[in-house]
């Protein structure tokens, strides 16, 4: 027992994850536009992705929006709540789970990676926008506010979203600012760090 005191370990992206060569092909093959406002997740989550629709279709943005990690069937479900959260219809194009090279090839061209949940769970797919520089949006929760801090934009609640992602697309100036401030929060995150951080856990009990 070490006095009560609990010890969060935080994950990391997949060793490697970087965006591929050959990422504009992989994009063209799975029918990606060249710039997008990306989102992740399914109608398991519908609630979390209607925020983010409507904060996108607030922002005055006209980028398509991509939605990946979709259970397969579920894209004529998640193109309604793209509707109607103000969305024009074709507007929105939903992909399932990516293999990593591809995922990254996805990161890798996003005008902003948008992430309305606020769920407890650890926020896989933020580490992943933060480690390849994509600008960050997120609702600002516990979670988030831990794994972000100040990589990006925490938003609390959905007119903060369209301000903060109204921002990230406002100049390639403040994009640019945003991908440095991702990429550089996204350092943050390893394996080897987080495995040396077991060991050192293990070592005190």
């Amino acid at each position: 027992k070490l006095d009560d005191r609990v010890r969060v370990i935080a994950g990391a992206a997949p060793e490697g994850f970087a965006v591929p060569t050959d990422d504009v092909g992989r994009r063209r093959e799975l029918g990606i536009p060249d710039r997008y406002v990306l989102m992740a997740g399914g109608v398991a989550e519908s609630d979390a992705l209607a925020a983010g629709f409507s904060g996108v279709a607030a922002s005055g943005t006209e980028l398509p929006v991509v939605v990946i990690d979709a259970p397969e069937g579920e894209e004529p479900a998640i193109a309604e709540l793209a509707v109607a959260a103000g969305l024009p219809e074709g507007r929105v194009h939903v992909r399932p789970s990516l293999d990593d090279p591809d995922r990254a090839a996805v990161f890798g061209a996003a005008a902003a990676f948008v992430a309305p949940s606020r769920r407890t769970a650890f926020p896989w797919r933020v580490v992943e926008a933060l480690v390849l520089g994509a600008p960050v949006v997120a609702a600002d929760s516990p979670v988030h506010t831990e794994v972000v801090v100040d990589g990006g934009i925490l938003a609390a609640d959905q007119d903060a979203l369209a301000a903060g992602l109204s921002e990230a697309l406002d100049s390639p100036a403040a994009s640019k600012r945003l991908a440095v401030l991702a990429a550089d929060r996204g350092r943050a995150f390893s394996w080897l760090d987080a495995a040396n951080r077991v060991w050192e856990l293990h070592a005190e009990l």
